[in-house]
């Protein structure tokens, strides 16, 4: 028979050590699915990056990837420091996750434009 431990992960309680005598503080489904919004974010940029294996392509892809970095860390560092159990903090968890679904979504259209506008500065058609 399976128990409700077995189902979550668990990681070290908020301002304690690592070591195996520390209480231990279950993950939750919210902040999985957090982490696997900027998964598909970081995928994204990874895509585009494959598509164009210049110096202008990745540094296109590194200006798409920081806002994406700075909003997943930011908001795993608070995660780290607050009890995201609390209800008012589980929304603004879920607000970034939405936020950084929307920029993944995004992604490819960032480049496309940055595309277009280098086109249009040069003269080029394709």
């Amino acid at each position: 028979m399976r128990s409700d431990a077995d189902d979550a992960t668990t990681v070290p309680a908020p301002g304690t050590d690592a070591s195996p005598s520390s209480p231990a503080r279950r993950v939750s489904a919210g902040e999985l699915f957090f982490d696997l919004v900027f998964v598909f974010a970081v995928t994204s940029v990874a895509a585009e990056l494959a598509d164009d294996h210049t110096g202008r392509g990745a540094f296109r892809a590194l200006v798409v990837f920081v806002p994406i970095y700075w909003a997943w860390v930011g908001t795993t560092i608070q995660g780290n420091l607050r009890d995201f159990n609390e209800p008012h903090l589980r929304i603004a968890m879920f607000a970034v996750a939405l936020s950084g679904l929307f920029m993944a979504i995004s992604v490819p259209g960032a480049s496309t434009i940055s595309r277009c506008s280098s086109r249009a500065r040069t003269g080029r058609r394709d």
